[in-house]
């Protein structure tokens, strides 16, 4: 049995994300299923995309349809329309999310290097105090950690 046009649009769609080696799904509508749910859902690193597939740019998606995207924008979601004409872009969009990802990576790897150059300089700061006499040390004692018997460990 031979593709149709939409079909043939949808395997281009899936060939991009298994490049990108996102998880995606195709949710039924059917039975319990909700009318105008995005055609494909997909994950990639962190970003949430809804894609409604149609099959040329002549072919629009319904009010319902285009109303179940514009909740995933609001949503903080990346909602998109893909056809024939314009597969490409959803390379384009993986890629940037990509990017975008490695971005927020480097950006959470400085604030933590922050934080802990923060904490070791309060650490320095007290220390300095207590040394001097400045202040009195009312830290805590570090708690001893104690590990739990092995099941064929002897209890005495």
């Amino acid at each position: 049995m031979a593709k149709g046009p939409e079909a043939k649009v949808k395997d281009k769609i899936i060939n991009i994300l298994k490049f990108h080696e996102a998880w995606y799904c195709f949710p039924a509508t059917r039975g319990m299923g909700r009318s105008g749910v995005p055609d494909i859902l997909v994950c990639h690193r962190g970003t949430f995309i809804a894609i409604e597939v149609k099959r040329d740019i002549k072919h629009l998606p319904t009010k319902l349809q285009e109303h179940e995207l514009w909740k995933v924008q609001q949503a903080g979601g990346w909602a998109c329309i893909i056809h024939n004409d314009n597969v490409l872009d959803l390379e384009g969009l993986m890629s940037t999310i990509v990017a975008s990802a490695e971005i927020r990576k480097i950006q959470n790897e400085a604030d933590l290097k922050a934080k802990e150059e923060r904490a070791e300089a309060q650490r320095k700061f007290v220390d300095d105090k207590v040394e001097s006499g400045e202040i009195e040390d009312t830290r805590p004692d570090p708690i001893e950690v104690r590990h739990l018997p092995k099941k064929d460990d002897t209890i005495n």
